[in-house]
Order: C-alpha cells, then structure tokens, then sequence
C-alpha cells in the first residue's frame, strides 16, 4: 500500500512475512519485555523501506484506513495481513527448532496477572470477576497511541523534519506502551504476536494434565482489541491530518480563498 508497494506486491508480502518472524521470534525467546521493541526495531531498519514496516496487522489496518483508495488497496491490506499471520507461525517454528533438545521450565503465556492469586489469570467464573474488560481496553488504549505515532511520522505532511527519526520514535513509543501493559494486564498490540505466542505456549507448556484453558482464554482480547485500536488510530488521522495540510494542497483540491482560510484555522 505504501513505498511503491503495488509495483513489488510478491516482494512486500514475502518482506512482511520475514519480518514478522523475525520479530515474533525475538519475542518467543526473551524474558524481558524491554528487548521487544528492539526486535521490532531490527526488523523496521532491514526491511522498513520497501514494505513500509507494518510487521502487525493493527498497523496495517490503520494505514489502510489512513490512506484513503479502498478499492485498490483491500485486497493488498488482507494479503499482507495474512503474511503477517503466516510469519507469527514460522516463528513458532523457528523457536521449536532452536530449543528442540532444551527443556525450558518456564514458557511465557500471554495473560493478565489475577489480582487476588498474583498468578496467571485462568478466567474462572468462580473468582466472581472478569479482567476482559481491563485487558482489551489496555490493548485498545496502547495499540491507539502505538499506530497513531506510526502514522504521524509516516505522513506527509505530519511527520515534519521527524522522518530519519521514524523508527526510533516507533520503538520508544512501543517501549512505553508495553512497560505500561506488561506488568499487570499482559502486553500484545499485535494480533499476530498474539496468537503465535499462545499458539506457541499451548503446543510447549506442559500443565501435568491440568487445564490449559488460562494460556489461550484471553486470546480475543489480544486479537480483538489491537484491531479496535488500529482502526481507531487510522480514523483519528485521516481527520487529524488535515490540520497540517498546507494551503497551496487546498486550493488545489478546488477550494476557493475563503475556504481554504476556513480550513487553515479549523
């Protein structure tokens, strides 16, 4: 959709597809929340100029809403989504081979933090409360000000002089935005991480015949919410950029004189 990307489609597919398993590689294997944003860092820098550096489906949906031209560009968005599917689950693969003959005690699930038990939530009904609500509004929130960062800087006429910053700001703001989901309410922003990690804690974490249900119950809120937040973000900026169009791209959409000072000062 964007960098020419109809000229190349094969390549910026295959491109999205590598790259999100980079990425979701990188966050299969760490420990550490902090380094994810600099594996979805070292995928934007090798590949970010010819795909645009979607590697998240929410991302991809916010562009598609931002840039207008739905009718050429919906069959592009829906391949390069599921591209970004395909390579969550290459990296589910990746990850089993390198860790093939290695026991890992602790494989990391992707669910908020019980309050009351300060373990994984397993979504019970006999708690008496359920954190879907706190989950997906948190994924909503930090996937909203994610996308909405990375269409800023993306525009042209709303990234300013921040364009050679682009994937430092991208990065920092993701950073933030999983320091404030991680610690209580699970962090995912991305549905294609968040169903590759769960798919990846079902198939390795071994429960000793109990209920595995905690590592995938609160699947749809990491899917469901990104999404929201994505197409949120995308239809906040297909409003906001106007402010930051100047007046010569007015008149030249046929606006006379006074409304294009009309809308200079809206």
């Amino acid at each position: 959709m964007e960098a020419k990307g109809h000229d190349r489609m094969a390549l910026v597919l295959f491109l999205e597809f590598f790259g999100t398993a980079l990425f979701v590689w990188g966050i299969i294997n760490t420990a550490s929340p902090v380094s994810i944003p600099f594996s979805l860092f070292a995928s934007v820098v090798i590949f970010g100029d010819i795909t645009g550096g979607h590697f998240n489906p929410a991302v991809t949906l916010g562009v598609f809403v931002s840039l207008g031209n739905y009718g050429s560009n919906f069959l592009f968005c829906i391949l390069i989504m599921l591209a970004q599917f395909a390579g969550g689950f290459a990296a589910i693969g990746l990850s089993w081979l390198g860790t093939f003959d290695i026991w890992n005690e602790k494989i990391g699930a992707l669910a908020p933090t019980n309050p009351v038990t300060g373990s994984l939530d397993n979504g019970a009904e006999e708690s008496d409360f359920s954190m879907y609500v706190a989950v997906i509004v948190n994924e909503i929130i930090c996937t909203f000000l994610f996308v909405s960062v990375i269409l800023m800087v993306k525009g042209e006429h709303t990234a300013g002089d921040r364009k050679g910053i682009c994937a430092a700001l991208v990065v920092v703001s993701t950073l933030l935005c999983v320091i404030s989901g991680t610690n209580k309410l699970g962090a995912c922003f991305n549905p294609s991480v968040g169903t590759a990690v769960t798919t990846y804690s079902v198939v390795r974490t071994d429960t000793e015949g109990f209920p595995n249900h905690y590592l995938y119950h609160y699947l749809w809120c990491y899917t469901i919410g990104p999404y929201i937040g994505g197409l949120s973000a995308g239809l906040f900026h297909l409003v906001h950029k106007k402010a930051h169009e100047p007046e010569d791209d007015y008149k030249s959409q046929g606006f006379n004189s006074e409304q294009t000072e009309r809308l200079t000062n809206e």
